[in-house]
């Protein structure tokens, strides 16, 4: 792994999505790429409010950047584009070959315990390795990394990712597998 891209929003789960690409960077010796998606400007905002907005958002990627370049990893310069979250973070990894795509895990009810849109979308539709922090697990290291894998060429790609986080972190790698239940008809098994 040599680039990481990081995506940063303003909710806590940023926080611990910084923390978690600082501990994969540090451990892979990583380069990590921060970027921020701007989803929607209003067409009604006046060009003073995308310039403050603009600046909020370089001053907050700078932030970010400083505080992962203090630890002596190699940080880029902090990309902030225009458009689809999911299309934007997956097309950028690409163009900049990243590695892995690592964001928040978000939130998307009232408990505050699934995931979130984005999140949702991003691990049903990312061709690039996808890493989901979640804000909600107190954690300092992780221990136990499950993989599930449905027995395609692209779940073995996704099992050896697994196997050299699990390598990297000294975790236990556990592999799972789900095979779609069954309906019953009658006199269709004897």
């Amino acid at each position: 792994m040599k680039k990481i891209l990081l995506g940063v929003c303003f909710k806590s789960e940023s926080r611990t999505a910084v923390e978690d690409a600082y501990m994969l960077a540090s451990r892979y010796k990583a380069a990590i790429i921060p970027i921020h998606v701007v989803e929607e400007i209003p067409p009604s905002n006046h060009q003073h409010e995308i310039d403050l907005l603009t600046r909020q958002i370089n001053k907050y990627l700078k932030e970010v950047a400083d505080s992962l370049s203090l630890t002596g990893l190699d940080i880029y310069q902090p990309v902030i584009e225009a458009g689809k979250t999911p299309v934007i973070l997956e097309t950028t990894a690409k163009t900049l070959n990243c590695d892995l795509v690592i964001i928040g895990a978000g939130v998307n009810n009232w408990q505050g315990n699934t995931l979130g849109v984005m999140a949702k979308s991003m691990l049903h539709s990312c061709s690039v390795p996808l890493w989901v922090s979640n804000c909600r697990i107190e954690k300092f290291d992780y221990d136990n990394i499950l993989c599930a894998v449905d027995l395609s060429k692209t779940s073995l790609q996704t099992l050896n990712s697994a196997a050299s986080v699990a390598r990297i972190l000294n975790a236990k790698l556990h592999i799972i597998h789900v095979e779609p239940q069954l309906t019953y008809y009658p006199g269709l098994l004897a």
